[in-house]
Order: structure tokens, then sequence, then C-alpha cells
């Protein structure tokens, strides 16, 4: 209607229709829209009516409107915008612990598979170290049944054919039948000494070994001078030789030389190499060169023969207890092993001297302690 009337040019109404029509609008709440249309057609009467003054403040107002609902939908933009961002910000945050959640959930089950195979590992190495001690074990035991079954075999051997001797000569000298003349009863009586002492030498050697089981240390509490040491030891062969072989001795060092060492476990040493020296050479002779190492710190002991030899490939199995190159010599095998035995106690070593390039056998004792004097 009042754009009606604007066209008649009847302003005064279409000024009051126009007002009708801003009040409805205003009670229904139209949009801002419809409201800035009513507002500009009252400007567009006024400024026919030549109310320039009263224009300006209308459109002035309309601006006014304009600028605050533009605001209003910036701050509704904003606002929507805002709340997408928290919902963003939120979904990310639920994303993020979930995948928190699954790398800790991945992190302790890699975890307890680590602990798991640890504990898997160490019982496999607590097996691995009993079934080791097991083996061990083992190996003893059949080393402990071996060396019984060799000790029963040695002096069952070595005990029955002197104790053969020995009874069948007794009967015959107890038997009034037999008549022994002199000389006969001489030779009867001989033998049966000499079985009786080769009993009494078997007797003596597991005992020494037993009692070389048991002690373990030789201390170097003795001054020993070394000519005298040797020259006690070559008598001792000589009367075991009963002249048989040629038995001598070299010293490399003074008359007084004198070390610090252990006189019995060093004697026995040397009696165990000189012995067996004697019972494995035919011909020839037996020898002991004593001298000083290379860089003169230790005294070493060579005790060399021209017998049978010894094997490349036997050169420390010798040095086991009840082993013998020969079944048929006498004693049980344990001389050289009680000899190595007692040199490992005095802190040194007993082995095949492999620079000896004569017939024979050569023994050596080295880096016994010998604190020089």
């Amino acid at each position: 209607m009042a754009e009606l009337y604007i066209n008649e040019g009847d302003y005064q109404k279409a000024l009051h229709y126009n007002s009708m029509a801003d009040s409805c609008r205003s009670l229904l709440l139209h949009y801002m829209g419809d409201q800035l249309r009513v507002v500009r057609q009252r400007a567009d009467i006024y400024f026919r009516m030549g109310n320039c003054e009263k224009t300006a403040v209308i459109l002035r107002s309309v601006m006014d409107s304009v600028d605050e609902r533009n605001l209003i939908e910036t701050r509704n933009q904003l606002n929507e915008l805002n709340a997408h961002y928290q919902i963003d910000r939120l979904r990310q945050e639920q994303q993020q612990d979930k995948e928190h959640t699954i790398y800790a959930f991945f992190t302790l089950v890699i975890v307890c598979m680590l602990l798991l195979v640890a504990v898997v590992v160490f019982f496999m190495h607590r097996i691995h170290k009993k079934n080791a001690q097991l083996l061990v074990a083992l190996d003893r035991s059949k080393e402990s049944t071996r060396m019984k079954d060799s000790f029963v075999k040695h002096i069952s051997h070595e005990l029955r054919t002197p104790l053969h001797i020995i009874t069948g000569f007794s009967q015959v000298m107890a038997n009034p039948d037999y008549s022994l003349s002199t000389e006969a009863r001489k030779d009867v009586v001989k033998r049966i000494t000499d079985n009786t002492q080769l009993i009494t030498s078997l007797i003596n050697e597991l005992l020494e070994l037993s009692d070389e089981e048991r002690r373990h240390n030789y201390a170097p509490d003795d001054e020993i001078n070394v000519k005298r040491g040797c020259d006690e030891m070559i008598r001792q062969l000589e009367q075991a030789d009963k002249g048989r072989l040629q038995v001598h001795y070299r010293i490399d060092v003074d008359d007084d030389f004198m070390i610090h060492n252990n006189l019995v476990g060093l004697k026995k040493i040397l009696w165990h190499l000189g012995n067996n020296s004697l019972k494995f050479t035919e011909s020839g002779s037996v020898g002991c060169h004593t001298k000083l190492s290379t860089d003169k710190k230790w005294v070493e002991f060579h005790m060399s023969d021209t017998g049978i030899g010894i094997p490349e490939e036997l050169r420390e199995r010798i040095f086991e207890k009840f082993y013998k190159i020969d079944p048929f010599k006498k004693g049980l095998g344990l001389g050289l092993s009680v000899a190595r035995h007692i040199a490992e106690q005095m802190g040194g070593t007993l082995a095949f001297d492999r620079e000896y390039e004569g017939p024979g056998t050569c023994f050596v004792i080295n880096k016994v302690r010998c604190i020089l004097s």
C-alpha cells in the first residue's frame, strides 16, 4: 500500500502505511532484510517530501543496522568455526588417545614377550649349564670307573705274579720231601725277598698316590745346594741300577749355588724320573743336566736316557695314572703322574723335552718356584 500512495504522490498516507508495515514486521520478528527494505522505503518517502535531514538520519540508521548485521553474521561465523575447531580438536584428542592406547597395548605385549623370551633364555641357560655339569659329572664318573677298572686290572696283574712266586717257593721250602742244595736255597730265598720287595714297592706307590692327591702345596721353605742334591740323587740311582748302566750328571752352575725350594718335592720328582729312565733303558746311560733358564730366573732339571724312547702321540698320555707303554714292565704306571702333580704343586711344569735330539727320552722340570740365592 505504501508503494501505491508513493506513486500517487500522497506521501503522508504512504508514510503512515510504511510505519504500520514496520510495526507489523517487528511484531512478527521478520528477517533483517525486510526491515531494511521498509526503512529504506521510509527514507525515500521523506526524500520525496523534501525532508533531507530526516532522510539522512534514516539512512544513517540503515547503515548502522547493516554494520550490526554484518558484525552479528561475522560473530556467528566465528562461533561456528570455533565450534568446528573444538569438535575437530576433540576428535584429534580422541584419536590420539586411541593411538596411545594401542601403542601402550603393543608396548606391553612386546615387553611381555621380551620378558618371556628372557625367562626362557634364562631357564635354557640353566638347563644347558646343568646339562654341562651333568656331562662333566658323567665324564668324571666314567673316568673314575675307568681308573677303578684300570687300578683293579693293574694291581691284580702286578700282585698276582709275585704272590704266586712267593707262595710257590715258600711251599717248596716248607715241603720236607724236597731236598735243596745251599745254592738253590739261597736262590729261592732271594726270589722270595725280591718279590716281597716288589709288592712292598707297589703298595708304597699306591700310598704315595693317595698322599699326593690329598696334598695341595709344596712350600719353598728349604735351602738346597744344587750340586749336593744331584750327588745324592745320582747315588740313589746307582744303587738301584746296580752297575748295569752309566749314571752321570752335569751341572752348569757353581758348586755352592743355592736355591730356595721344597727339598722333599724336588727329590720325589727326580727319583721318579730317574727310576723311570732305569726301567726303560736296557743299555747306555741315564743322566741329569742342571742349568739356569735362559732368563736366569729359574733352575731347570733335564733327566735323559738312551732307552726305548716315547712315540710322539703318547708323550702326553704317559702322564695319565696307570698308563704304561709296555704293560709287561714292573710298576703301576704312577711315577710320571705323581711327578707331574708334585711339579705343578711346586708352581712349575714337567713335560717331555721337545728340544732333545738324542736317543731315548728327556724330561724337563721347568719354572719350579726357585728363588736364586
